[in-house]
């Protein structure tokens, strides 16, 4: 997956997969660390915004997920037999009837799932489940660049502001040893034109103050 920002990832990667297998939903849940829920990212293919608002799983249960699967991505044809929490399956007209679960994980943690529903001709097989374990693994390796990618993209833009602020304060020390040589140069004849007006102030042979006042 070559994308450069997570947005991208979110957009691209649920209509990939959703036609590649051909099912009706597919999206990304990422887990947010404040809330310790795994969230459904809008756009998803065959959900609205509202839908996946509803998506919402704890790390507890996904985590539990997780582990019944072998770390492997996760086949459910048979929902009926299995007691999934409402945040994964759906509800009402839109709900799932099978599911197929993919792990993203970050330097081996796992970080987001990836929800893939309602196969359109029959059930999910073998081979569902090895390509999604493929894709999983690039979009691991995707959303990574793509976080390393705007880490520095943010120290590129603190750099450029760094060097501006150099670039300013050279300007404004060549500024000051200009301002200092201009008050150096003025400074040597004014302290000789101080010096010759003491000696008139002093002066009473008028001979005397006219050859002050030339020099």
């Amino acid at each position: 997956v070559s994308v450069s920002a997570v947005t991208e990832i979110f957009r691209e990667v649920p209509f990939g997969i959703a036609e590649l297998l051909s099912v009706s939903q597919c999206g990304l849940l990422l887990l947010d660390e404040k809330s310790g829920y795994f969230e459904h990212k809008y756009p998803a293919f065959g959900l609205n915004e509202a839908q996946t608002g509803l998506l919402r799983i704890s790390q507890a249960e996904v985590l539990n997920l997780y582990k019944i699967s072998n770390e492997r991505p996760m086949i459910i044809n048979n929902l009926s037999k299995e007691n999934l929490p409402a945040g994964i399956v759906g509800a009402g007209g839109w709900a799932a009837h099978n599911l197929l679960l993919g792990w993203v994980r970050q330097k081996g943690k796992l970080t987001g799932v990836i929800r893939v529903a309602n196969k359109i001709d029959g059930v999910f097989v073998e081979e569902s489940n090895r390509l999604l374990g493929i894709i999983s693994n690039n979009i691991s390796v995707a959303i990574e660049n793509a976080k390393l990618y705007e880490d520095l993209r943010l120290q590129m833009k603190e750099l450029k502001e760094t060097q501006e602020q150099l670039v300013q304060a050279a300007k404004l020390a060549a500024i000051g040893e200009l301002a200092s040589n201009v008050a150096h140069e003025i400074n040597n004849p004014l302290t000789s034109i101080l010096g010759y007006a003491e000696l008139i102030r002093e002066e009473t042979n008028i001979e005397n103050i006219m050859s002050d006042v030339e020099i």
